[in-house]
C-alpha cells in the first residue's frame, strides 16, 4: 500500500497523465480509447459498399450482401456523400409497399444527411456518435470534400474491445 501511494505521488509530481499511460500501454482499455483512430478500424475495400443514387434497391441489397454489412453508402462515383441505405430502411419500405420495391431507385428510400465522422477522429468519438444517435452504421468522410472513405459498424467497436 505504501509503495502504491509513493508511486502515485511521483506520477503526479512528474505530470504523468492518462495520455502517457495510454502510450505506454496501448493494448489496454485506456490505450485503445485514447489512441485508436477511425482510420484504424473503418471498413474499406470489399467490406465497404457504395452505390450510385440511381441504383436499384436490388443492386443496393446485393452490394450490402457482398460487403457483409447492414448498410450501403449512396454517392456518385468519387462524389460527395448523398445518403445511406440500411437494412432498416429496406424493412420499413417493404412493410409499407412491397410491390416492385426491388426496381425502385435507392435514392427514394435512403436516409439523406446521415450522421458522419471525420477520418481523423478517435474511435471513441465514433462510439459516442453511434450511442447518442442510436444508430448501427457510421459513414467516415473526408472532412473537406464529404467524399465517403469508409464505414464503421457497432460490431467493429466490439471487435476491438472499445465497447
Amino acid at each position: 500500500v505504501l509503495g502504491d501511494a509513493l508511486a502515485m505521488v511521483l506520477l503526479e509530481a512528474r505530470g504523468f497523465g492518462e495520455a502517457d499511460f495510454a502510450t505506454l500501454h496501448p493494448g489496454g482499455s485506456l490505450g485503445r480509447t485514447l489512441l485508436t483512430k477511425v482510420t484504424d478500424i473503418m471498413r474499406t475495400g470489399e467490406h465497404f459498399a457504395v452505390v450510385d443514387p440511381t441504383a436499384s434497391i436490388s443492386v443496393a441489397l446485393g452490394a450490402m450482401t457482398r460487403a457483409r454489412t447492414g448498410a450501403v453508402v449512396v454517392a456518385a462515383s468519387g462524389g460527395p456523400l448523398e445518403g445511406i441505405f440500411t437494412q432498416g430502411d429496406f424493412t420499413r419500405a417493404f412493410q409499407t409497399d412491397p410491390a416492385g420495391i426491388g426496381e425502385r431507385p435507392v435514392c427514394e428510400l435512403m436516409t439523406r444527411n446521415p450522421i458522419t465522422i471525420d477520418s481523423s477522429k478517435l474511435a471513441a468519438e465514433a462510439l459516442r456518435l453511434l450511442e447518442t444517435h442510436r444508430i448501427d452504421d457510421l459513414v467516415v468522410v473526408d472532412v473537406d470534400s464529404r467524399v465517403p472513405l469508409g464505414m464503421i459498424d457497432t460490431q467493429d467497436l466490439t471487435r476491438i474491445g472499445l465497447v
